[in-house]
């Protein structure tokens, strides 16, 4: 399942094998409800970095599920954490830690991911900062990773 509100981002998640798309502008934990039976769901990847996203996050995380942090948070956010109590659910922080780089390789070689489609853009090492990161933050609708070709 994935939570995406731009159409393009969507249909790139659909290539990289989500099954169902939410757009979190909407309803999400109804329909992640509906989804999963009303349970919720085992595993929430937090990566967008907003308040609203981690205030989401604990919400459809089912009893006993995990919440693992990768967004990065330009300020401090408020989290319901008496529903992480009562819930018994775990949350975990990530920068992409030990053993993730050789798991997302293994699960591309054996077709089981596609990175691919993910890469919206390359570039030369002299443009990181104007066609990089300037892209990442002002087109987020059309990026997701862009690629550094060294010159």
């Amino acid at each position: 399942i994935a939570l995406e509100p731009a159409e393009k981002r969507q249909q790139l998640a659909r290539e990289c094998g989500a099954t169902a798309i939410i757009d979190p502008l909407l309803d999400p934990v109804s329909e992640i409800k509906n989804l999963t039976g009303g349970e919720g769901v085992d595993v929430v990847i937090e990566s967008a970095g907003l308040e609203k996203t981690a205030l989401l996050a604990g919400l459809i995380a089912h009893r006993t599920g995990r919440i693992m942090v990768m967004g990065v948070f330009e300020k401090p956010v408020l989290f319901h954490f008496t529903d992480l109590v009562y819930g018994e659910k775990t949350v975990m922080g990530s920068m992409g830690g030990y053993g993730v780089f050789d798991e997302a390789i293994r699960m591309m070689a054996e077709g089981k991911f596609k990175g691919e489609p993910l890469i919206t853009g390359k570039i030369g090492l002299d443009d990181i900062v104007r066609k990089g990161f300037n892209a990442l933050i002002h087109a987020k609708e059309t990026h997701v990773k862009i690629l550094v070709v060294p010159d």
